[in-house]
């Protein structure tokens, strides 16, 4: 009995024309916003959080930073810069390395 009322719960949320029947364009709509709103969620919960007041320090990139990674199994990251140079960061913002990739033309 549960089921059969999940089922048409969704079929009535599938149904916005009310008119006892889905089409192959409504299913897909659904399909699209459902899945549009659980990244929306998924990109909402990984956002990163600030400490305020912010600290600033002096970075070794000398172009702008494109790609900010984290490491999950130590919390520590990954800054990539746009003159190819790649640094390792601790938790705590301290420089573990650099790493200058060049790229042949």
């Amino acid at each position: 009995m549960l089921k059969e009322r999940q089922v048409e719960t969704l079929f009535e949320k599938i149904d916005c024309t009310t008119q006892g029947s889905i089409t192959w364009d409504e299913f897909c709509t659904y399909m699209q916003l459902e899945y549009g709103e659980m990244e929306d969620s998924y990109l909402r919960a990984r956002h990163i959080g600030f400490q305020l007041p912010a600290k600033s320090q002096p970075t070794p990139h000398r172009d702008p930073v494109l790609r900010i990674l984290d490491t999950p199994p130590d919390g520590a990251f990954v800054c990539c810069s746009q003159d190819g140079l790649i640094t390792f960061w601790s938790p705590a913002m301290q420089l573990r390395r650099c790493r200058s990739i060049m790229v042949s033309q």
